[in-house]
């Protein structure tokens, strides 16, 4: 069952997959106003194209023109958090083909001169 907290969790995995950063701007909310339930997901604008760009040739969800936010039904919201799952299966391969473990040294300093809120690189999650 997707929530706001596991739908928000998944965006941030691809933003980290799209981006190479850790963001913490990342808000999804579910409008009172829609029936069947909707989510509404977004991330800071500088960050958009290319999450959005990524997750167009990696999920099949509808994009929305202009940078807007991301409006996803159940269904479309289950594609995401399956994707992000993936993810993590394959410990953050990130799209530009840079295995994370090069990353866990590093400080995301890209998104600070953005004025995003960052943090030093964690070591990752190993499933065991």
């Amino acid at each position: 069952m997707v929530t706001i907290v596991s739908l928000r969790m998944a965006m941030k995995r691809i933003v980290l997959a799209a981006c190479g950063v850790i963001c913490e701007d990342v808000v999804v909310v579910v409008p009172r106003l829609f029936e069947p339930r909707m989510f509404l997901a977004q991330v800071p604008a500088e960050l958009r194209p290319d999450v959005y760009l990524h997750i167009a040739e990696h999920v099949a969800v509808t994009i929305p023109l202009g940078g807007d936010a991301l409006y996803l039904c159940v269904a479309d919201a289950e594609k995401l958090e399956e994707y992000s799952e993936t993810l993590t299966e394959l410990n953050f391969t990130v799209s530009h083909h840079r295995p994370v473990e090069e990353f866990e040294r590093e400080s995301y300093t890209t998104a600070s001169e953005t004025g995003l809120k960052t943090q030093e690189a964690p070591v990752l999650y190993q499933r065991g």
